[in-house]
């Protein structure tokens, strides 16, 4: 039985790929239960509306890279980060290029995540040209899949969610200078 309903001009996942006009049906700690296309979600009780992009809550992966900077052991994956420093924007192309590498989203310490994770979204726009629906499987599906995958215990993870990106360029669906995030609790 869901708990909360929520509609927004956008939605995206891994599986359905972009959604004009969903309804997202959450249970009472978060989870999404299912995401359907509605024409008049003014019309259903209770609920909540939003301008923009939903998507999955992003996977920080972090934990790929040391504190010195260099990636830990999962050749498999390829943390980037908005910290990042330049010299290796040709290394992070060669790798999108080949297709044999995951590369995955990470904030930098210190930092407040999701805004952090929006920095390294446009650094790797800037630096791969991807599109928007594949920046966000680097942020959500390959996170998720490198913290499945990593050997030994790491911290709890926040819990499920929707995040909103506002300010997107929705002709082109692609981030803008006036893009921000926000987790929707």
């Amino acid at each position: 039985m869901p708990c909360r309903r929520i509609a927004s001009n956008w939605y995206w996942s891994p599986e359905t790929g972009f959604m004009r006009r969903p309804l997202a049906e959450l249970d009472a700690e978060g989870r999404l239960l299912r995401v359907v296309r509605c024409d008049d979600p003014d019309r259903l009780a209770a609920t909540e509306h939003y301008a923009g992009l939903l998507v999955p809550r992003l996977v920080d992966a972090a934990f790929l890279v040391a504190p010195d900077g260099t990636q830990l052991g999962m050749p498999r994956f390829r943390c980037l980060r908005a910290s990042e420093p330049a010299a290796s924007d040709a290394g992070v192309r060669r790798l999108r290029d080949a297709g044999r590498t995951l590369i995955c989203i990470g904030s930098s310490e210190g930092r407040e995540p999701l805004v952090e994770l929006l920095a390294a979204l446009r650094r790797a726009r800037a630096v791969t040209g991807a599109p928007l629906g594949e920046l966000l499987v680097w942020a959500t599906a390959n996170g998720a899949r490198a913290r499945a995958e990593w050997p030994g215990r790491l911290p709890d993870v926040p819990g499920p969610g929707l995040c909103l990106l506002e300010g997107l360029d929705y002709a082109a669906m692609e981030l803008t200078p006036r893009t921000t995030i926000r987790l929707l609790r």
